[in-house]
Parts: structure tokens; C-alpha cells; sequence
């Protein structure tokens, strides 16, 4: 019997050290708390920033510092935490139209919540409204082409009229919308900016845009110096018979852009083709941090 008592003696601290082990292989999981996203509005006074028309497809979100990841909108996505954390949620977008180059836009404010109460296994539903920033952007171009007296004029190169056109299935949003017409093979579209732009290096530099084309056009930029202009493509876009929003990152390339200053926006076209081609524009704004 002593034999026995001895051996139930030196198996309770082996069976609480197996107890221990089975803690360390299957650990208790934290149960996590999720948030929903639709999709984001834009708000704003439209004398004071334009169109509040986005094409914001991602959400990054940001919790107490740490990044918690970028989600590709309608998202729902867990968050391991309970109680109150702050929540950053910033509006994404696809730079120059290439779905694997997405970027937190950073002309738009994000939501911010400094006491979000995360409750595990709860889904909260949050569509962030932002707004674009009040200080620290500067809003150099907003040609919405509701005047007749537009902010381009057609090059010396250019043989196609600029025009805008009130025809409701043409017209992105407002009265008007600019048209070109390359009527047959050899047409050219060259429009450049009426103002000069004095823009700052290593900041973030974007043109938006509305546009639908039947040709693929190209959107860029004149480098100007006291003596001389080279001419850079920035963005050569597709045809498409609907209308799209698209985010043009200017400041990369003037980054690297030597010994000029100043810089003039082009929109540019050739019709290689004997048919009639068509290309509408809307909404064009120029923006940098300053």
C-alpha cells in the first residue's frame, strides 16, 4: 500500500505540469470585436473645394498608433481589443488608376475617435465622413467647366477646339462638361493651363479628375525655365465609355524634375483612327501640401 501511495504522490505534479503543457499548446484565443464599412461620403462647401464627388475605395485604419491594415471596401475586418482605444480611419484611394497602387489620400481629414468602445464578438457599422483638409492644402486648379471662360488654351500644335458641352448624357455633373471632338485621322488635342503653378518639391501633388474617352489621352505637365519648356507625360489613360474618377500623382515625377521652377498642366490626344473621337472632362483640381 505504501508502494501505491508513493506512486499517486509523484503523479499529481506530473499531472499538473501535463495540465500546464496542454495551457502552452492551446492557448486561450482572445475573441475579437469587428467593424463594418460600406463605403465613405465626402462633405464639403462646394465654393470652397468643388466637386465632392470620391472614388474612395479603401479604408486604413489605425488603432491607438498601430496600423491595423487596409481593407478593400465593403470591408468587414476583427480588431483584437475591448474597451476604449482611439480609432483612426483614413480614405484610400488607387493612384494614376492602377488597382495594386492604392494610397491613403492625404488632401482628406480622417476620422478620428478617441474613445471607441470595442465590444467583443459585437459588429459596429461606421461609413466615415470626411472632409477635404482646411489648412496645410492648397487648392491651385478647380476648373469644373461651368464658366465659359476655361483655365486652358489649346497649343500652337493643336488643331482641335475646346468646348464644353450640355448634352445630359454627356455631362458628368452640373450644366456643363468639356468635350473635344478629333473628327478624323491626324487630329491632335494639346490644352494647357492659362495660369503657371509654382509647386513645391517633395510634397504630395495630385491632379483629380472626371473623365470618359472613346482614345486613350494623356495628362502631364510643361517644365518652364527662363529660357526653355520640356514637356512630361505623367499618366496615359485608357478609353472608357463610362464616366471615372481618377487620382494623378504629380508630385513624384516634379520631384525629380531639375532646374525648373514652374510648371503648366497639358491634356493631350492624337487620333490615329478615320473614325470620329470623343473625349469629356470634368471637375479637374490641382492640389499640394504645403
Amino acid at each position: 500500500m505504501r508502494f501505491q501511495n508513493f506512486l499517486i504522490i509523484l503523479s499529481i505534479p506530473f499531472f499538473i505540469g501535463f495540465l500546464h503543457s496542454c495551457d502552452l499548446i492551446n492557448p486561450s484565443e482572445e475573441i475579437p470585436a469587428y467593424i463594418h464599412i460600406d463605403t465613405f461620403t465626402l462633405s464639403g462647401s462646394y465654393d470652397s473645394f468643388g466637386t465632392v464627388n470620391h472614388r474612395i475605395t479603401d479604408a486604413w485604419v489605425v488603432l491607438d498608433n498601430e496600423v491595423v491594415g487596409v481593407f478593400e471596401l465593403p470591408t468587414t475586418f476583427p480588431v483584437l481589443s475591448k474597451g476604449e482605444h482611439k480609432l483612426i480611419i483614413q480614405a484610400g484611394v488607387i493612384e494614376n488608376g492602377i488597382s495594386n497602387t492604392r494610397t491613403s489620400y492625404p488632401f482628406y481629414e480622417p476620422l478620428i475617435i478617441d474613445n471607441y468602445n470595442f465590444q467583443e464578438l459585437n459588429i459596429d457599422t461606421i461609413n466615415p465622413k470626411v472632409r477635404y483638409k482646411k489648412s496645410n492644402m492648397y487648392l491651385a486648379l478647380n476648373e469644373d467647366f461651368e464658366s465659359a471662360n476655361l483655365d486652358f488654351d489649346p497649343s500652337a500644335t493643336s488643331n482641335v477646339s475646346l468646348a464644353r458641352t450640355s448634352e445630359d448624357q454627356h455631362v458628368f455633373e452640373g450644366n456643363y462638361s468639356f468635350e473635344a471632338v478629333l473628327e478624323k485621322n491626324g487630329d491632335k488635342l494639346e490644352m494647357i493651363s492659362e495660369n503657371i503653378f509654382v509647386v513645391p518639391r517633395g510634397k504630395a501633388v495630385f491632379l483629380e479628375m472626371n473623365y470618359k474617352s472613346d482614345i486613350e489621352f494623356t495628362v502631364g505637365y510643361f517644365a518652364l525655365s527662363s529660357t526653355s519648356s520640356k514637356q512630361h507625360p505623367v499618366l496615359y489613360l485608357n478609353p472608357s465609355k463610362e464616366w471615372k474618377k481618377v487620382y494623378v500623382n504629380y508630385g513624384t515625377e516634379i520631384a525629380f524634375e531639375d532646374l525648373h521652377d514652374v510648371f503648366k498642366l497639358f491634356v493631350g490626344s492624337y487620333n490615329a483612327s478615320t473614325d470620329t473621337a470623343k473625349i469629356y472632362l470634368d471637375n479637374l483640381k490641382l492640389l499640394w501640401l504645403e
